[in-house]
């Protein structure tokens, strides 16, 4: 609780005022003497250690660092963003899958580029569709790092670094999802019974 200390004015002492930071309207300890400028100066202060106490309590949202309340919103719009920028590549990609087979310019597994180029549509399309719905998302997630990591330390290994830099950048947005989960605006939330009781995310 914040105490304010009211001293004599014109001689006479007005007592003190103990404001509870439960009930910011109440005073604990009433003024001693019946004076209308005792009466004053008790809403005076009454207000200023509303006006500072609720200052305090919005700088502690402002600088909270565990707020359930944003924390899913937070994961969402993570999901979502890199969700439909992902799946945006793997279109671009399936739509010239031909030219890009002919061209031989995309990495190869088991020795087919085809292959190489059908897997990481997968990953980029299919994959990003349920992360953006927060279905499988845990799962869901692991094609597109283990894609991304192919991408830095296969393909662009040598490359100078504004190559490397593109899959790096989704690269940590997935592996944060992948240790935080998908949040409570996701599928995989009501799929699995949790309630606000069970998970504050």
């Amino acid at each position: 609780s914040a105490q304010a200390i009211i001293t004599s004015l014109s001689g006479f002492e007005c007592g003190t005022y103990l404001i509870s930071t439960n009930n910011k309207h109440k005073v604990l300890n009433r003024c001693r003497l019946k004076l209308p400028i005792c009466s004053s100066i008790k809403h005076f202060a009454t207000f200023d250690v509303y006006q500072k106490t609720k200052l305090m309590m919005n700088l502690r949202k402002i600088f909270a660092t565990d707020n359930s309340s944003h924390i899913g919103l937070g994961l969402l719009i993570l999901r979502l963003s890199f969700g439909v920028l992902m799946m945006n590549h793997g279109i671009d990609k399936l739509s010239s899958f031909n030219a890009i087979v002919d061209g031989g310019q995309f990495m190869p597994v088991l020795g087919s580029v085809a292959l190489g180029l059908g897997l990481v549509i997968f990953a980029e399309v299919f994959m990003s569709i349920f992360l953006i719905i927060g279905l499988f998302t845990r799962l869901a997630l692991i094609p597109l790092i283990i894609t991304m990591l192919v991408a830095v330390f296969l393909v662009h290994l040598h490359d100078p670094f504004a190559k490397m830099e593109f899959p790096l950048l989704y690269l940590f947005p997935y592996i944060t999802l992948l240790l935080a989960g998908p949040g409570k605006f996701s599928v995989d939330y009501y799929m699995t019974g949790q309630s606000g009781k069970n998970r504050k995310y």
